[in-house]
């Protein structure tokens, strides 16, 4: 089960970029003490003022999982960071939720519900992410070699 959520993950990943890179990216100008240069950059608020195509069921679908799975990354690796203090995982946490919130920023773009209303660590919607999230964390609480497993298979 979980390396089909693994392939899912990547192709979902796939997905989310394709998205947005097919929205044209702007260049937004940056400030600089000299003056003003024209640097690239993206920005997630530049992406609800972006024009847009419509999305597709699966697209659609992939969006909302995409969500719930980066969610339980960032919460994984909070619990681990928690139990075994490793600041590495608490670097990939803080990384998982600026995931979440690029998913959560297109969620809102194309006005999809948010399939995370209580964003308590270790709460999901998706039955499957929960049992997977409870696997994941009591494994990951055995020892600080299995926690860097978990952290491993995760990503």
């Amino acid at each position: 089960m979980f390396q089909q959520i693994l392939r899912l993950r990547f192709a979902l990943s796939l997905l989310v970029m394709t998205m947005l890179f097919s929205i044209s990216i702007s260049r937004a100008t940056a400030q600089t003490k000299s003056g003003v240069t024209n640097r690239p950059c993206f920005r997630l608020e530049t992406i609800l003022n972006m024009p847009s195509d419509p999305i597709n069921q699966t697209e659609l679908d992939g969006l909302l999982l995409m969500r719930e799975e980066e969610k339980l990354a960032r919460d994984v690796y909070i619990v681990l960071y928690h139990t075994w203090g490793q600041r590495i995982f608490n670097n990939i946490s803080r990384s998982e939720q600026t995931h979440t919130n690029a998913v959560k920023t297109l969620l809102e773009k194309y006005q999809i519900s948010d399939p995370v209303t209580n964003d308590s660590e270790g709460v999901f919607k998706n039955q499957t992410m929960q049992k997977l999230f409870n696997e994941l964390n009591t494994r990951g609480k055995t020892s600080l070699a299995e926690a860097l497993k978990v952290g491993a298979l995760i990503e």
